[in-house]
């Protein structure tokens, strides 16, 4: 079983979207970074950055102790085994694109790959959002707080702790 502590952004869904297409046991643990949430001594003992997505397989590869491993593409490659991880790793990205006002339309390529990806059904299943999560498919507007708790003096102060 692989816990996958998770957040909707492109890198949380590269995540999930290879777990799903691995067909591999794991559980979501969602996090709300506006809230802070990711702040926390919890996740400190997953990722001392703590930065997500994270996993932790209690059933390793090769046996042993549950195995913490986070940063995506650490991520993929450990779940990837014998898949290819490319489409994983770039698709969210290119989802993303909407959030800063780039229409995809103008690379016709871009646009039809992504269209292929979109009705994978594990893609379907691992990148679906909570209707309740902050990012769902909008553009965002973070009050001061909110900034403190990605980037600023909130997620400094915790790192440091």
């Amino acid at each position: 079983m692989i816990d996958l502590h998770f957040v909707s952004t492109p890198n949380g869904h590269k995540v999930s979207i290879m777990l799903a297409e691995t067909g591999l046991e794991h559980r979501v643990i969602p996090y709300n970074l506006l809230r802070g949430e990711h702040l926390g001594d919890a996740l400190a003992a997953i990722n001392p950055n703590r930065r997500l997505p994270a996993i932790v397989d209690h059933d390793p590869i090769g046996g042993g102790a549950p195995l913490a491993l986070f940063e995506s593409g650490a991520i993929l490659l450990y779940l990837a085994e014998d898949y290819s991880i490319a489409d994983m790793a770039c698709w969210p990205w290119i989802r993303a694109a909407r959030a800063i006002d780039i229409d995809i339309a103008r690379w016709p390529a871009i646009k039809a790959w992504y269209g292929r990806i979109a009705q994978r059904p594990a893609v379907l299943a691992g990148a679906a959002v909570p209707e309740n999560d902050p990012a769902a498919g909008r553009v965002m507007t973070l009050n001061p707080d909110q900034w403190s708790a990605l980037f600023g003096e909130r997620m400094l102060n915790a790192v440091r702790s």
